[in-house]
């Protein structure tokens, strides 16, 4: 049986996912998809 993961970690995994394809989407679609990782990063670094 896989061990569980805490909620800290899912939220990481998330959030990292999220500013991973809001990156790449930005770099390769249009620039606009960049400003939900920026407003993610930001949460993250004020917590």
């Amino acid at each position: 049986m896989a061990p569980k993961w805490v909620m800290d970690r899912q939220v990481r995994l998330t959030a990292g996912s999220v500013v991973l394809l809001g990156l790449l989407l930005g770099l390769v679609i249009r620039p606009a998809f960049q400003l939900p990782s920026a407003g993610i990063a930001a949460g993250l670094v004020c917590l």
